[in-house]
């Protein structure tokens, strides 16, 4: 075998490495992070409890055990549960806000790259020590300066914290804690701390065929059992809150009173000014998200396909990481004969180039099967370009005006709202505009007053 072939051949097993890797929504830490995930998911943790308890117990009698009370209380003085987690004392105002995933690894994109933002803009918009960002996994506040990366989040030290909160806010993707996590949840709820979660979607539920099924397995799990320990939940459009309504008046045992939502925010404050040559030439739709079954890229190559040979004078630009389920797009992505041609794909963007490429497009395309929200749609709109897109729900909701819709999985019907897109006079698709700040803010005040029960469960 020649040098070539033996590169090849380990480049090869390298990229199936990675895939697996990257299947398990595994990401490479310190053997001590692993070594405390383990030990908060294990069942030896928990089947510890009594033990705590005891401690609990010798700590308020200390008098009857000769002074062994000292010994089984943190460091606050506020004894441990006998959930295995922190405890918690109610504070009129301040809010923990969960950011779990993100601290264990920032794949910014996707939730990620809202809790990012939400985060942030919460804690730029309460006084000091007003939001705390946490790490659930160590019941400890994240770095309150927003370096969030693995090396920088504070320690799990021998003893909980007391954690002092009026809400406890769920709003990272920390599924695969659902234990971990309800075992807090409960332990807030039981010293009068109200619990929130944030939906993004019911997409695993309701389209299980478009994820990986460890994430469908995850998430159901989750959720059914976050209907029993959250006091309220709020959603990032009206779409999703109405479809969670339905699914939680189904299920017995809800504890939820409420169901709110608000309104993402748009990365781009102010559209730029194009600069220098524009990355892809002449007239193009621009499609941006991750390479996953429910964006539906494969039906807008056929779309394409078809409109090239009825000579329609557009190019499509693809912008997006690979995903899951992709193996055989991605082979028909590489082989295209008009790859580099009329066809383009970034694998990744930088916001400087991708504020390029929405500024040079001539519309914006999301042929989405199903979104939680859609921040292209709305990138889109704060652009000024027309927006083709799929008929659902959530598009209908984020639309104000001008939407160039067409019937989801039809690529006919994507090629008559691309004409109709791209014809002379065809104007701008207005959208919902609102700021990271705004809707950080919109986020707070629900959180802070309870006027979130938009929809009673």
């Amino acid at each position: 075998m020649s040098e070539e072939s033996d590169l090849e051949a380990e480049l090869a097993w390298l990229r199936g490495r990675l895939a697996e890797v990257v299947r398990r929504n595994s990401v490479v830490e310190g053997s001590a992070r692993r070594d405390l995930n383990a030990i908060l998911e294990s069942r030896v943790w928990r089947m510890t409890s009594p033990i705590r308890r005891l401690g609990e117990m010798i700590r308020r009698h200390p008098a009857d055990c000769g002074g062994l009370g000292t010994a089984c209380s943190t460091s606050s003085g506020e004894a441990i549960n006998d959930t295995g987690a922190p405890p918690f004392r109610k504070h009129p105002t301040r809010i923990g806000v969960d950011i779990s995933m993100l601290c264990e690894f920032d794949h910014e994109s996707g939730i990620q790259r809202v809790v990012r933002q939400i985060a942030r803009h919460l804690v730029e918009s309460r006084p000091p020590g007003e939001v705390v960002l946490l790490d659930m996994r160590t019941g400890w506040p994240a770095d309150a300066t927003w370096r969030i990366v693995p090396t920088e989040v504070s320690k799990r030290t021998a003893d909980w914290p007391v954690l002092e909160l009026k809400t406890l806010f769920l709003l990272d993707a920390s599924w695969h804690l659902a234990d971990l996590i309800g075992s807090m949840a409960r332990s807030a709820r039981r010293s009068g701390v109200e619990v929130v979660a944030c939906i993004y979607d019911l997409i695993p539920i309701d389209h299980p065929e478009t994820c990986r099924a460890d994430v469908c397995e995850a998430y159901g799990r989750w959720l059914g059992a976050a209907s029993g320990w959250c006091d309220h939940f709020i959603c990032i459009s009206e779409a999703v809150a109405r479809r969670l309504v339905d699914y939680l008046r189904a299920r017995p045992g809800t504890v939820c009173r409420s169901v709110g939502w608000w309104p993402l925010g748009c990365d781009f404050a102010e559209p730029p000014p194009a600069s220098g040559p524009p990355p892809v030439s002449g007239r193009y739709a621009l499609m941006v998200g991750t390479l996953e079954p429910r964006k539906r890229h494969g039906l807008a190559l056929d779309a394409f396909e078809m409109a090239w040979k009825e000579e329609l004078d557009v190019s499509l630009v693809i912008v997006g990481k690979p995903g899951w389920h992709t193996e055989k797009l991605l082979r028909r992505l590489k082989s295209h004969p008009e790859m580099g041609k009329r066809l383009f794909w970034f694998g990744g963007a930088g916001d400087a180039e991708l504020a390029s490429l929405y500024v040079h497009a001539s519309v914006i395309l999301q042929p989405s099967v199903a979104e939680g929200f859609g921040l292209p749609v709305v990138e889109g709109g704060r652009f000024g370009k027309p927006v083709v897109l799929s008929d659902i729900p959530v598009f209908r909701e984020l639309v104000l005006g001008h939407g160039y819709f067409f019937t989801p999985d039809d690529p006919a019907s994507l090629v008559e709202a691309l004409r109709r897109a791209m014809a002379d006079g065809a104007k701008p698709t207005s959208v919902l505009q609102t700021s990271w700040r705004s809707s950080a803010e919109q986020l707070r005040d629900q959180l802070l007053d309870g006027s979130r029960s938009q929809i009673k469960v």
